[in-house]
């Protein structure tokens, strides 16, 4: 589990590193779950949200979080409980295919990791066009944020995870060249839909 759902306990710290977090995907699906999450005491005390995206500029990350988390949060927002989120977060803007990227995530986890007082497991969410899964597991590695990393990193992919089986063959091939196998979630949020639990049933 990468977050135990119980309020009130700390569990392994976390930084949240959301490539892609300027995009469609993030403002109404993943920023208003992180919200949702830490306003139910379901995030670990020392957790820290991390946005990577190619186009926002870095000082309006915040103000576009305001407003991404206001219009889909599931639940009502407490003004004050986002500031508290916001406080934990910060961004990076910069281009996925350039290493110089990589190396100031490197130093911004570091940093942040010196700020939270410890080291926080890393979780790398690629919220990003399926053409940047392979670029991004290999840069991260690169600059040892992948297989080997301590502390420990997981790689969590957004579907579609190729577009058919040789192309999955290649990806797969790719992404494991960079991480272990038990440290790659691969993502599908339709299997949680009514209508294809309704289809698997």
């Amino acid at each position: 589990m990468l977050f135990r759902s119980v309020a009130g306990v700390d569990v392994q710290p976390a930084t949240f590193v959301l490539f892609g977090a300027s995009g469609d995907l993030a403002a109404k699906k993943l920023l208003p779950a992180v919200y949702n999450l830490f306003a139910e005491g379901r995030l670990p005390q020392r957790f820290r949200l991390l946005g990577i995206g190619s186009s926002m500029p870095e000082h309006t990350f915040h103000d576009h979080m305001r407003a991404v988390v206001s219009a889909h949060s599931r639940t009502a927002v407490d003004p004050e409980r986002l500031e508290q989120l916001l406080q934990r977060c910060d961004y990076i803007q910069g281009d996925f295919t350039k290493h110089a990227l990589f190396a100031k995530l490197r130093t911004s986890l570091e940093e942040g990791d010196r700020a939270l007082g410890g080291p926080t497991r890393r979780l790398f969410y690629l919220a990003v066009a399926p053409r940047f899964f392979g670029p991004i597991a290999q840069s991260l590695h690169e600059v040892g944020l992948a297989r080997g990393a301590d502390p420990e990193s997981v790689l969590m992919i957004e579907k579609p995870f190729g577009h058919n089986l040789q192309s999955a063959i290649d990806l797969n091939r790719e992404v494991t060249a960079a991480f272990d196998e038990r440290d790659i979630l691969r993502l599908d949020h339709y299997l949680g839909k009514e209508t294809v639990q309704n289809l698997l049933v």
